[in-house]
């Protein structure tokens, strides 16, 4: 998980400049060591490192899915990221 945690600092720059090329590494390595929500995630991961609003929504919807078993606050991370690549329904009000 903490690879996971990484990779998601590094795509979304939050206390580090946005590194996509870490960023794949640490995805990579979340899931060779078998934490599924990087293998089922990094695509989007990636994808939102780039640019892609989409891709960052879609990563909060599912950390909001997972906010039922835990609040680790990644949901406002990607949220952020998508407002940052241009969603302004994604920015803080």
């Amino acid at each position: 998980m903490s690879c996971w945690r990484a990779a998601t600092l590094q795509a979304v720059g939050v206390a580090v400049p946005v590194d996509l090329q870490s960023a794949k590494r640490c995805a990579d390595a979340a899931c060779e060591r078998g934490f599924e929500v990087a293998c089922t995630q990094r695509g989007d991961l990636l994808s939102c490192a780039r640019g892609a609003a989409e891709s960052c929504l879609r990563l909060a919807d599912a950390e909001a899915d997972r906010l039922k078993l835990h609040d680790d606050g990644q949901e406002a991370l990607w949220a952020l990221a998508a407002c940052r690549h241009g969603h302004a329904a994604s920015c803080p009000r």
